[in-house]
Order: C-alpha cells, then sequence, then structure tokens
C-alpha cells in the first residue's frame, strides 16, 4: 500500500523507514485535532462521534477517565459542554505509520 503522503513510498516497517514527509503528516493531525476541538465546541456531537475512535479513552481535566460511549453518552446528557478550549505546548511526532499528539 502507498500513501501521498509517504511521496507514493510503501509505509515504514520494521525492516527499514520508508521515506516519510512528517511535516505533511504532523499538518494533516493537526488539522484533524482542530476539526476535533470545532466539533467539541460547536456541540457537533454526530461529527465528534464519527472522528473519535472505538478504543477511545478521554481523561478530563480532572484526572476522570471515560471510554468513548460514557464520554459522549455525557455530552448528548448535556452534563458536558465545552464553551472554549485553547490547546497549549501541543507536539506531534511522528513514528513510522503511526502520530502521537500531546499537550
Amino acid at each position: 500500500m502507498t500513501s501521498p503522503r509517504n511521496n507514493g513510498q510503501p509505509p515504514a516497517t520494521l525492516d527499514g523507514p520508508a521515506t516519510l514527509d512528517r511535516s505533511a503528516i504532523a499538518a494533516d493531525v493537526l488539522e484533524a485535532d482542530r476539526r476535533r476541538y470545532a466539533a467539541m465546541i460547536d456541540n457537533d456531537l454526530d461529527a465528534l462521534d464519527r472522528m473519535l475512535g472505538e478504543r477511545l479513552v478521554y481523561t478530563h481535566s480532572d484526572a476522570r477517565s471515560d471510554d468513548k460511549a460514557a464520554y459522549m453518552a455525557r455530552l448528548r446528557a448535556g452534563m458536558v459542554r465545552y464553551l472554549a478550549a485553547t490547546p497549549q505546548d501541543v507536539r506531534v511526532s511522528v513514528y513510522g505509520e503511526t502520530a502521537v499528539l500531546s499537550g
């Protein structure tokens, strides 16, 4: 399988890295995260539900954690409503086919 983000090269494997456009991958990840924040603030729960993976574990600022079902249920019940959110110190690290966003 090839990817336009890898300049048409096959994905990285344990046998050796393919040529990756890490800055383009990082930009894609940051854009996806921007859309996630927009869906949260706009209370667009259908869009947010499509964006979040089924294995999500969401850790809130008070250190409480929810799986995806519990998190979405809290949002749909109006128990949580985002009025604003400003990510800080956001970093994207790209490791082969995996990108890790922190911040």
